[in-house]
């Protein structure tokens, strides 16, 4: 089978980088010990884990639970 060069278009998918637990600390002026208090105690939502170890929290989310906290 031979397809012609250009026929086929995949679909462009922008993934966003995660904020890291030090850009988190950042944007909300906490330190990293008060932002793992916060995750524990459920006033800040939960980042994304890989083997038992915080990657960091999706951008989209982030922005919705700051808009809820206002």
């Amino acid at each position: 089978m031979i397809i012609a060069k250009g026929a086929v278009h995949s679909p462009q998918v922008e993934i966003m980088p995660l904020i890291s637990i030090t850009e988190m600390s950042a944007k909300l002026h906490k330190s990293r010990a008060t932002i793992h208090r916060w995750v524990k105690a459920r006033k800040l939502l939960a980042p994304v884990y890989q083997n038992h170890r915080t990657i960091g929290w999706c951008p989209l989310k982030f922005e919705q639970w700051q808009l809820a906290q206002k």
